[in-house]
């Protein structure tokens, strides 16, 4: 797919872009099995890794995310690697895409809100001068599930002040104007590095699962191992945590999230 000039001017002021039925019926119903076959998979010592939160409706445990996954599920590997959606990237980069991470979230009934939060920070321990990251629906995402609002236009100012968990402070996020994003199964969205964005909690009866797949300029190199060696180390899943160790305060890997 050949991105448009349109295109290309949207994202280019608002820091997002949204481009309807990238993927067929198809291929969503294989996104679809890929992700529940991940969220079946056991919890091993160095496979992809499982997040949880306490549900709002309940406070059960809920899966909320699962990371570091293309290692073993080929198909996400050749979907996130897909030359049509590379080229997309090579046109907002000016230069060619290396996948830097890539995660799921579940947003599962019960599903916690994310505060107001840009991803540049989580990831300054690299000198990347900016990341895009391409959001794939594999649910319908819409208001009642807790889908996400951006601050469209807000990624020209830099990176904004943050509390100890990585929200953005009040005194800023209260006077944005928050734009909410309804998309369909099947649709993707391309977003860079420095525009806020949050979600509200999903008090549906339905899933709002989507995927994330974050980018670097190839410039920069190839960066998702170092990325995740230091992730594990710092913010491991809870079957490899120290029990004695608190890992939610002053985490980078941990900015804004509802994760236990």
């Amino acid at each position: 797919m050949k991105l448009s000039n349109e295109k290309v001017i949207e994202f280019e002021e608002n820091g997002f872009l949204t481009i309807p039925k990238f993927y067929s019926d198809s291929i969503v119903d294989q996104i679809r099995i890929a992700a529940t076959d991940l969220m079946n998979q056991p919890n091993l010592l160095n496979g992809c890794t499982k997040y949880y939160e306490n549900s709002v409706i309940n406070a059960n445990e809920i899966l909320c995310r699962i990371e570091n996954f293309i290692g073993f599920n080929d198909f996400y590997y050749q979907l996130m690697n897909d030359p049509g959606l590379l080229s997309i990237l090579e046109v907002l980069f000016k230069e060619a895409p290396v996948l830097f991470k890539e995660k799921i979230n579940y947003k599962l009934p019960g599903g916690n809100p994310f505060a107001p939060h840009q991803d540049a920070p989580a990831y300054a321990m690299f000198d990347c001068d900016i990341y895009l990251t391409v959001m794939i629906c594999i649910d319908d995402s819409a208001k009642e599930n807790g889908t996400l609002a951006f601050a469209k236009g807000r990624h020209k100012e830099g990176i904004f002040p943050v509390g100890e968990t990585g929200e953005i402070l009040e005194s800023y996020t209260r006077e944005m104007e928050w734009d909410l994003i309804s998309l369909r199964a099947g649709d993707i969205m391309i977003f860079d590095s420095f525009v806020p964005h949050k979600s509200d909690a999903n008090l549906s009866e339905y899933s709002r699962g989507l995927i994330f797949s974050t980018y670097n300029k190839i410039s920069f190199g190839d960066l998702r191992k170092d990325y995740y060696d230091l992730k594990r180390k710092h913010f491991p899943p809870d079957h490899e945590r120290d029990p004695n160790k608190d890992y939610s305060l002053n985490n980078p890997f941990n900015l804004a999230n509802p994760l236990k």
